[in-house]
C-alpha cells in the first residue's frame, strides 16, 4: 500500500472503465480507485400503449423497475469480469451507495452479497467501502463478508459534516471498530469533501486540519483526502469561441496544505476526475455537448462544442495538439480508436 499516490473517484460505466484498461501497470501499481457502481441508465423511455398501440412515455415508478430489474438480472453480474479486465489484481475501492431501487437496502445487500465473493474467487483485492451514513443493514454485511474472510479490510468514507466535530467522528470510528472486531491496521480512512462549493472553499483549511485528528492517524492502512472542482455543467463556456480555462481547486488546495512540516500524517491525493461530484443520473438522459475537457497540473482547458455535433470532438483533438504550452504529447495517454 505504501506505494499508492492517486485514489481517483470513478463511476463504473464504459469511458471509466476504458480508461482504467488502459493505464500503464506501472501506473496502476501507483493508484487504487474508488468504483462507485450505479444502476443502468439504458431503458427504454417510451412504451405501446396496449389500446391505441401509440407510444408513450413512461412513469417514474415503471423506469424505477426496469432499471433494477436490469441491474439484478444482468448488470450485477459482469461487474467482477470487467473489473478483473480492467483493474487486474490491483487494489481497488468498491463502492456500493449510488445504488437504489423501491427497496435499495435489499438491492445493495443483494449486490455485495454477489459481487464480493465473485472478486474473492478471482483472487481480486476488493476493499468495499462504507459510509458512515450507510443503513445498519448495508454495514453489518460489509462486516459479514469481512468476517468471512471474503475481504481483508474495509474502507470508511468521511464527509464534510462528519469533520465538524472530530470528538463524536472519533467515538463513532472507535464504537465502530470495536463493535466489529476489527483494528485499525485493517480499515482505510477515505475523507470526501466532494464538491468544493464556494462554502468549502471556504473551510478547506479548517476541514484539512479537522482530518489530522482522527485517532490513530498513523495505524490507518491508509488515508486519503479527496474533494472535486468540476463544475456541474459547462454553461458558462461559450460554444467554438475560445478554450476556457477551470482551475483545479481541489488539487491546487491540497498541494498547499500538504506542504506544511506539523503534519501528523500526509493524506492520499483523491478527486473526481473531469467530473461534478453531485451525482445526478437524469443528466445522462439529456444529450451532450461536443466538449473535450484536456487536465493539465493547475487546471482544465475547455473545448466547448454544440449539442450533437458530434464531429467537433475530432476538430477541438485536432485543435488540442497545436497547444504547444500545454499539450504533453501523443505518448502521455492511450490513443483511442474511432
Amino acid at each position: 500500500m505504501n506505494k499508492i499516490k492517486y485514489v481517483p473517484i470513478l463511476k463504473w460505466r464504459a469511458a471509466e472503465i476504458t480508461a482504467l484498461t488502459n493505464v500503464k501497470d506501472e501506473d496502476k501499481q501507483k493508484m487504487m480507485p474508488v468504483v462507485e457502481l450505479v444502476m443502468p441508465t439504458s431503458v427504454p423511455l417510451y412504451k405501446k400503449d396496449p389500446e391505441t398501440n401509440e407510444s408513450i412515455k413512461k412513469i417514474e415508478s415503471e423506469m424505477r423497475l426496469e432499471i433494477a430489474d436490469k441491474f439484478t438480472s444482468k448488470r450485477v453480474g459482469s461487474i467482477t469480469e470487467e473489473i478483473k479486465k480492467a483493474w487486474g489484481e490491483n487494489p481497488l475501492f468498491l463502492d456500493f451507495s449510488l445504488l437504489y431501487s423501491d427497496d435499495t437496502n435489499k438491492l445493495k445487500t443483494d449486490a455485495i452479497k454477489k459481487v464480493l465473493p465473485d472478486c474473492s474467487s478471482e483472487n481480486l483485492k476488493i476493499t468495499p467501502v462504507i459510509n458512515l451514513s450507510d443503513s445498519p443493514a448495508i454495514v453489518d454485511e460489509i462486516f459479514n463478508q469481512f468476517t468471512k474472510n471474503i475481504v481483508k479490510d474495509i474502507c470508511i468514507r468521511i464527509t464534510a459534516p462528519d469533520l465538524l466535530d472530530i470528538d463524536s467522528l472519533n467515538q463513532k470510528l472507535e464504537s465502530l471498530l470495536k463493535e466489529k472486531n476489527i483494528s485499525v491496521q485493517q480499515v482505510h480512512i477515505l475523507i470526501d469533501l466532494k464538491y468544493l462549493n464556494d462554502g468549502l472553499i471556504s473551510q478547506y483549511k479548517k476541514l484539512f486540519n479537522a482530518g489530522q485528528s482522527i485517532t490513530q492517524l498513523n495505524d490507518w492502512k491508509t488515508f486519503t483526502f479527496a474533494s472535486g472542482s468540476f463544475p456541474a455543467d459547462m454553461s458558462k463556456y461559450k460554444v467554438d469561441e475560445d478554450v476556457g480555462s477551470e482551475p483545479r481547486t481541489d488539487w491546487l488546495f491540497w498541494s498547499k496544505e500538504t506542504e506544511s512540516k506539523d503534519l501528523i500524517r500526509k493524506p492520499l491525493f483523491g478527486d473526481y476526475t473531469i467530473r461534478n461530484p453531485i451525482n445526478n443520473d437524469k443528466l445522462l438522459l439529456l444529450q451532450s455537448s461536443a466538449t473535450l475537457k484536456y487536465t493539465t497540473k493547475a487546471d482544465w482547458k475547455i473545448f466547448r462544442g454544440q449539442k450533437g455535433v458530434n464531429e467537433q470532438y475530432l476538430a477541438h483533438a485536432n485543435l488540442l495538439v497545436t497547444q504547444t504550452d500545454y499539450f504533453s504529447g501523443k505518448d502521455f495517454s492511450f490513443e483511442m480508436s474511432i
